[in-house]
């Protein structure tokens, strides 16, 4: 899929299962239009990567670039685990 929303349109006219960072799907989630399955695996982590030449230096931009993802990670991490607990509680009738 080459965006969020082609993945929801092909998750919500059918039986496929798709898989995002749930900030990406804040809104959709809070709505109930799509929901959060209670499976967890280790395996089954989100990653990304840096990827460029061998050899060949990086652009002052691109290194900084780089910085600022590293630099925002934890607090991503932080934000999409506190929405996860607020969806699970809300679905569940915990927070009632």
């Amino acid at each position: 899929m080459d965006d969020v929303a082609t993945a929801r349109a092909v998750v919500l006219a059918s039986d496929a299962l798709g898989v995002a960072p749930p900030m990406q799907i804040d809104p959709w989630l809070r709505s109930g239009e799509l929901g959060v399955l209670s499976y967890q695996a280790p395996c089954l982590k989100l990653g990304y990567g840096f990827v460029y030449l061998k050899g060949r230096l990086l652009s002052p931009a691109a290194e900084r670039f780089m910085e600022i993802v590293r630099e925002i990670e934890p607090e991503l991490a932080t934000r999409n685990r506190k929405l996860m607990d607020t969806i699970v509680l809300t679905s569940t009738g915990a927070e009632e």
